[in-house]
This record gives structure tokens, C-alpha cells and sequence, in this order.
């Protein structure tokens, strides 16, 4: 037993280090978008370096891609429409969740 006891805590460990390295890490405040009949628009001069977009929609956090994503299934998804650069395109926007995201510094 005093064999197991040694390696539980690093067991624990390595299993929460996993567990941290599934999380996708966002960065920045999130992007308000303005919502006009059924297309959401973004601020002027909007540019985004990442293959994401952090945004607010509706007053909730969202990240959103342009495609959907299998590892985020379990994850509340909307699709939405929105205007860039003057064309329409579907993002497809998960609920902001700490247990998926993680906040970059």
C-alpha cells in the first residue's frame, strides 16, 4: 500500500496536466456584435489573429469558428450569420465554459 501511496500524488498530477492541455486558451476581452434583423454585425476595423473570435452575442460569451468543431459537441453551439469585411458567413459559436476554455494572461 505505502508503494501506491508515493505515486497517487503524481498520478494526480500528470492527470490534471492532461486535463489542462484539452482546454482551448482564449486571449482578449470579448468583441461586441451588434445584431441587425438576422446577421450580427462587427465593429469596424474588427480584425482578428487567432482561428477564433471571443465575442459577446446577446450578452453571453461565445468563441466562435468558422467551422464546427467534434471536440466541443458537448458544448451549448449556436450558429449565427455575420458580416465581415462585406460578406455573410456562419459562425458557429460555443458558450464561453471554464471547463473547455481557459482565459490566457
Amino acid at each position: 500500500m505505502k508503494h501506491y501511496t508515493k505515486w497517487l500524488p503524481v498520478l494526480c498530477l500528470s492527470l490534471s496536466s492532461v486535463a489542462m492541455a484539452d482546454k482551448i486558451m482564449v486571449k482578449g476581452e470579448p468583441v461586441m456584435l451588434d445584431k441587425q434583423g438576422d446577421v450580427y454585425m462587427v465593429p469596424a476595423g474588427y480584425q482578428s489573429t487567432t482561428d477564433y473570435h471571443f465575442v459577446s452575442l446577446d450578452g453571453q460569451k461565445r468563441v466562435c469558428f468558422g467551422d464546427k468543431r467534434a471536440e466541443l459537441s458537448n458544448v451549448d453551439e449556436m450558429t449565427v450569420q455575420v458580416s465581415m469585411d462585406g460578406k455573410v458567413m456562419p459562425w458557429h459559436c460555443y458558450a464561453f465554459d471554464d471547463s473547455v476554455f481557459e482565459m490566457s494572461k
